[in-house]
């Protein structure tokens, strides 16, 4: 598209439209950011600085929050710090890759984000013996791996 064409397209698009362009993430996403076709239990993203895994988490969880496929979805970490400041408030986490209109209410004293459909998203420590055991989806901190790539995950 020409330089011209797309300045006149974006400056017809109103203010909601733009948001919503900029909160498309297969838009944006890399094809490895994009959950893999078909019915799989895990999605292991083990890459590098900058690929953008917190991202992909976010929106990953995000997605299915809405669609309400993730009924019981778990953020878990090596410490709720963790979990707290890069998987919800983080400048890739939850809060900040989702519209105003599709935000959940972060309620940090019950550990936990709640989407407007009800969905609700808690928060955990990796190796509570509760970590991931009524979960239907987890987003697994990277520190949160062994040597050999394998969740620590006490059940």
């Amino acid at each position: 598209m020409e330089p011209e064409t797309r300045r006149d397209l974006i400056a017809g698009l109103t203010a909601t439209q733009i948001e919503f362009l900029i909160h498309d993430w297969p838009l944006w996403a890399r094809d490895k950011q994009l959950p893999p076709a078909g019915d799989w239990r895990v999605w292991l993203l083990m890459a590098g600085r900058g690929f953008g895994k917190t991202r992909t988490g976010a929106q990953w969880i995000n997605n299915l929050a809405l669609s309400s496929k993730g009924r019981h979805i778990g953020l878990v970490g090596d410490t709720m710090d963790d979990v707290r400041h890069v998987m919800v408030e983080g400048a890739s986490g939850i809060l900040a890759c989702v519209p105003d209109w599709q935000k959940p209410d972060w309620q940090p004293s019950l550990r936990r984000l709640v989407w407007p459909n009800g969905i609700i998203a808690r928060c955990q420590i990796i190796g509570r013996r509760s970590s991931g055991a009524d979960h239907r989806a987890q987003i697994i901190g990277r520190r949160s791996l062994d040597a050999d790539h394998r969740a620590r995950v006490i059940m």
